[in-house]
């Protein structure tokens, strides 16, 4: 059985492949150059595909330092080049279809979901439902805020670090400020301005 990068290589062959700019930016586009050019069976594989993988990065971190709007995103804690290009391909024009932040964040599938009857109400695991390949960028950098929080004074470790203090799992510590995370992307986009971080202390009472 043929590995699925061959078979997309026989699909698109150089030169002849549409163009996957429109869709995700220079993601797919970096993802369909690292699919030609992997070579299991060559020498020094696994050698080969770190140099690749680190030329991939300076082009992500090169293409972010271009575009204002992910120089804006990398102001907040845990958002890095690649989160904030990924953000701006989809998001660069701007975030008006939604109403706020909370349903920008349930586009993500970050948000819980509801089991409620009568007077009771239960909130569940997250809905996964939307972008699932910007959840899991969110979701990383979020694992990045938890691991760093004890080190860093702001509102995302700060919210990080009281819930671990209650003892909650790390994995629902690590959702939750994804979806601060989510939130805060919408915000700077809205408005155009890099974050600005608040004290913890200020952030508890807003």
């Amino acid at each position: 059985m043929q590995a699925p990068w061959r078979r997309r290589h026989e699909r698109h062959p150089p030169g002849k492949r549409p163009s996957r700019l429109g869709d995700d930016g220079r993601h797919r586009e970096a993802e369909y150059t690292l699919a030609l050019t992997f070579d299991p069976s060559g020498p020094c594989c696994c050698r080969g595909v770190h140099i690749q993988l680190r030329t991939l990065d300076r082009q992500v971190e090169q293409l972010a330092r271009q575009l204002p709007q992910a120089q804006l995103l990398t102001s907040i804690f845990g958002v890095g080049p690649l989160i904030a290009t990924a953000f701006v391909a989809e998001h660069g024009a701007g975030v008006a279809r939604y109403a706020d932040a909370r349903q920008f964040a349930a586009s993500l599938g970050l948000t819980p979901r509801e089991h409620s009857s009568g007077n009771t109400r239960r909130l569940g695991g997250i809905t996964k439902w939307g972008d699932a390949y910007r959840r899991r960028l969110l979701i990383q950098g979020a694992s990045s805020v938890v691991l760093h929080c004890q080190r860093h004074q702001d509102p995302l470790s700060d919210l990080a670090h009281r819930l671990l203090e209650r003892h909650k799992p790390r994995n629902v510590v690590t959702t939750a400020v994804a979806n601060r995370l989510a939130r805060i992307i919408y915000a700077v986009l809205k408005h155009g301005e890099a974050y600005r971080r608040s004290p913890p202390e200020l952030a508890r009472t807003t």
